[in-house]
């Protein structure tokens, strides 16, 4: 199950700094050196010798498919920065801030309506436990 918009609203978010967002359990996230989503997709190679950006991934299971699929997206920097960041069970105030290094224009708001839209969440904390 996942937290539906209405369970979320603007002010609780905005009246909690402290408050965390468990994301699905099943949502992993990978920075790595290699494009192997390319590989994957079967568009080939890059040349041994060529140099490119980190690639941040998010992977999550297709739920349109009961045969154990795994769908991956590609995300920009300071959404991958958030998004890992409360994966690893830091508050949305520290997770905005990570996602901020990386963007300054970064928008947590509309992310975390996009992770509701996308049923990410799978449960709110309100007070974090020293």
């Amino acid at each position: 199950a996942s937290i539906r918009a209405c369970c979320l609203p603007a002010d609780l978010i905005e009246g909690h700094p402290d408050l965390m967002l468990r994301l699905q359990p099943s949502f992993r996230y990978l920075g790595l050196a290699y494009p192997v989503h390319l590989w994957i997709a079967g568009e080939g190679d890059l040349p041994k010798d060529s140099v490119c950006p980190p690639i941040l991934l998010r992977l999550a299971p297709d739920r349109s498919s009961n045969v154990g699929n795994v769908l991956y997206e590609t995300l920009p920097s300071a959404r991958f920065a958030f998004e890992s960041a409360l994966a690893r069970g830091r508050t949305l105030v520290a997770a905005t801030k990570s996602a901020l290094l990386q963007d300054p224009s970064f928008d947590s708001t509309k992310v975390v309506a996009s992770l509701i839209a996308e049923g990410a969440i799978a449960d709110v904390i309100l007070h974090a436990k020293p």
